[in-house]
């Protein structure tokens, strides 16, 4: 897996902050968003579930148009069973494996607003994101395994509506998607995927 950049979170939203500090008569409006999603999913012998967070920061460029930074964090589990039968011994024998994935993502993105009505808020988001990824997995009467790697930037894009509850708080539901990497329990390599994730947030306008 290719080494990049790692972009330290803490350092991206100091940037903002400074960016909105020296640029405060330049952008009309500040947005501030946390959301939250949460899923699980049972297949034959697996289980899976995933946890996720995150905080961003935007601004005005336009009418239409914002530029917002994004740190989110999302914790990932899966167990199930694996059969160990080879062709020396063909019998079936399944064992119980767990993986255990922390992700942390920060992503600079472009927002489109499609209308900017006067509940509804329908947008479009285009950017690019830098993900860290730590696997840890076990296998019955193994030691467990740790490992990590880096995505990105890779391209990051999305989409969702806005509910206005009132002048200062917007109510959003998002998709958006991403290359990625997973590990499924028992593999011993991380593969490429498409992250999507479908999430609830609340954004309040400065």
């Amino acid at each position: 897996m290719k080494r990049v950049l790692n972009l330290n979170p803490c350092g991206v939203f100091l940037a903002v902050g400074l960016l909105l500090g020296a640029s405060s008569s330049a952008f009309s409006t500040v947005y501030v968003t946390g959301s939250v999603s949460a899923s699980t999913s049972n297949v034959p012998l697996q289980t899976f579930e995933s946890q996720a967070g995150s905080g961003s920061l935007a601004v005005d460029l336009g009418s239409y148009i914002r530029l917002g930074v994004t740190h989110k964090q999302e914790f990932q589990s899966s167990s199930g069973y694996k059969d160990t039968a080879t062709e020396i011994a063909p019998t079936p024998n399944y064992v119980e494996v767990y993986s255990r994935t922390h992700i942390v993502s920060n992503s600079l993105d472009l927002t489109l607003i499609l209308y900017e009505g006067q509940i509804f808020l329908p947008y479009l988001t285009l950017g690019a994101v830098v993900k860290n990824y730590r696997f840890d997995s076990q296998e019955e009467g193994q030691l467990s395994q740790t490992k990590k790697g880096i995505v990105g930037p890779v391209p990051n894009v999305g989409g969702g509506i806005g509910f206005r509850l009132n002048k200062d708080f917007t109510l959003k539901f998002s998709f958006t998607a991403s290359p990625g990497l997973a590990q499924k329990p028992g593999e011993e390599k991380a593969t490429s995927t498409w992250d999507r994730n479908t999430s609830i947030g609340l954004t309040y306008q400065l």
